[in-house]
């Protein structure tokens, strides 16, 4: 047989193997296809996942209203010129809320009259949720106004310490008697975030 009669043999048998070596991957590829297709039924390119938890546990108890809450003080005693108190407020609502906002004290007089500067915050503050019935408390730590110049504190008498929200607008009275400075340039207490009662 001559070359020229090879040739055209060979070339017609290594088309025929090339074409069925392309029929055998395109059947294998469409396998492959179906399979994935039947496993899952999202398109190609979307993301599917489950609801959050915070977003169906919803936003927590709402904040406490100063109808709902009581004020109470104890005192705790005294070291270094400062007399340390226990302000406590107890959750008489039907409903769990929430005391994160009520982190201004400040002293008042006989007729209601707020007496010199707030008291500063002292540590971080977080809020804590009170269920009916439960209390809080923070303390109080007031330092003694005679200490200080008659014209720089400008002395007066309290009877009562105020526990007040800003947004909404809310406050909790309780009796306390003791002498604060008019001047808000002196910078009498000091106060520490709520925590729940023991």
């Amino acid at each position: 047989m001559s070359r020229r009669r090879i040739r055209p043999v060979l070339a017609i048998v290594g088309a025929a193997s090339f074409a069925l070596a392309l029929s055998a991957c395109g059947s294998s590829g469409s396998d492959d296809v179906k399979g994935a297709s039947s496993g899952s039924s999202a398109p190609v390119g979307s993301v599917s996942s489950a609801p959050s938890p915070s977003a169906s546990s919803g936003s927590g108890p709402a904040a406490c209203a100063a109808a709902d809450l009581k004020g109470a003080v104890k005192t705790l005693g005294g070291a270094a010129g400062t007399a340390y108190y226990a302000l406590q407020v107890t959750n008489q609502g039907g409903s769990a809320c929430s005391l994160g906002g009520f982190d201004t004290v400040t002293l008042r007089t006989a007729g209601g009259d707020r007496i010199g500067a707030a008291a500063r915050n002292q540590g971080r503050a977080k809020a804590v949720v009170l269920q009916p019935g439960q209390s809080a408390s923070r303390r109080l730590g007031v330092g003694t106004a005679v200490n200080y110049p008659t014209s720089k504190c400008r002395p007066k008498a309290s009877t009562a310490v105020a526990i007040s929200s800003r947004t909404p607008a809310e406050t909790v009275t309780a009796p306390l008697k003791t002498q604060g400075c008019a001047s808000t340039t002196v910078k009498l207490m000091v106060v520490q975030p709520f925590h729940a009662a023991r």
